[in-house]
């Protein structure tokens, strides 16, 4: 028997409570990194904007009689509201007019939009104003349209989802968003046509300040 050939004992190694607390810090801490990556992505995220043509803008109030003996305001306006719960761009929309006996297609009664609306929140768009006429100075307006003159005894109002001009004296088509028809406008309005408003203080206003959509 070979003494020099002797077997050795074999050997276990064991980790140290050090190396564990040093695994245990770097799991910890990478967890951590995770953990702020996916919060700084949820928390990075823009809120939605609904693209053009949502059905939740729609036309809350309209004033023709600025500037006029008795008016409110001095310049005639349009109001839109919100009735949803997200932000709408209207950069793409457009307002257009038509006297209750005329047909749409005047680029002066068209107003191309900007910017945004904000649930329940309202967008002013000033018109035409009275020279040196009676009434108030508007509130600051979201934008300054055209210089339509719109007539309190009767009309068509159109919100369009683009800034194409509308033909016809009663277009229809999905690019409408609404439409709002007052005094002698048969059939040219989303529901009945509201009553002409002959008092110079009143505006035609959709019922619930605009939040009853249809």
């Amino acid at each position: 028997m070979n003494k020099g050939n002797k077997m050795q004992p074999s050997m276990m190694l064991i980790p140290s409570p050090g190396r564990h607390r040093k695994n245990l810090r770097l799991t910890l801490l990478c967890l951590l990194i995770v953990f702020f990556l996916i919060g700084y992505h949820f928390l990075s995220i823009p809120p939605v904007v609904k693209a053009a043509g949502s059905p939740d803008i729609v036309i809350s109030q309209i004033y023709g009689h600025g500037g006029n003996s008795g008016a409110t305001f001095k310049c005639d306006y349009v109001e839109l509201y919100n009735t949803g719960t997200s932000p709408v761009d209207v950069s793409a929309y457009s307002i257009q007019y038509a006297s209750s006996g005329g047909s749409f297609g005047d680029v002066n009664n068209q107003t191309n939009l900007s910017g945004s609306i904000a649930p329940g929140q309202y967008y002013l768009i000033q018109l035409s104003c009275g020279v040196g006429g009676s009434g108030d100075n508007l509130p600051a307006p979201d934008k300054i349209g055209s210089n339509t003159d719109i007539d309190a005894a009767g009309g068509k109002l159109a919100l369009v989802n683009n800034q194409t001009q509308l033909n016809g004296s009663c277009p229809t088509g999905g690019s409408i968003v609404d439409l709002v028809g007052w005094g002698s406008v048969p059939g040219c309005s989303e529901g009945t046509p509201a009553s002409a408003s002959s008092d110079a203080a009143q505006a035609l206003t959709r019922k619930g300040g605009g939040s009853v959509a249809r």
